[in-house]
């Protein structure tokens, strides 16, 4: 891997990973409270990272932490540009030259908006009960 690689690394996905929470062509996994906070932080401008890309606690396997090598996550930044509503990374890496959002797959199964993809997340639950 080369030097400008390593720096494009953090935005290296362009689709969604199998198991995204992003993606619409899944069911729905998330406790619509998480998806909720999580809708919030990024229509706050916060980043999101792919959970295949963290560390993982080995007591419960919930606990996470960004070891500075975590990629963002394809799904988010799709369903944000969709919206017109990059995250702060997402805008400085463009400007720096280490993010292109016409690399996205925008063609890729992800919900429209960040209200449709909370909502499938609360009819999931609802269905499950």
């Amino acid at each position: 891997m080369t030097a400008a690689d390593r720096r494009r690394a953090p935005f290296a996905a362009v689709r969604p990973c199998k198991h995204c929470p992003f993606r619409s062509d899944i069911t729905p996994y998330l406790r619509p409270e998480r998806a909720r906070q999580i809708a919030d932080s990024l229509d706050r401008g916060e980043d999101f990272p792919c959970h295949q890309t963290l560390t993982y606690g080995e007591e419960d396997g919930l606990e996470t932490a960004d070891t500075g090598n975590a990629a963002r996550c394809a799904g988010a930044m799709i369903i944000c540009e969709k919206t017109d509503r990059p995250t702060q990374a997402m805008r400085i890496g463009e400007r720096l030259g280490l993010y292109d959002r016409n690399a996205l797959d925008m063609a890729a199964p992800v919900y429209d908006t960040l209200a449709d993809w909370v909502a499938a997340h609360q009819a999931a639950r609802r269905g499950r009960h």
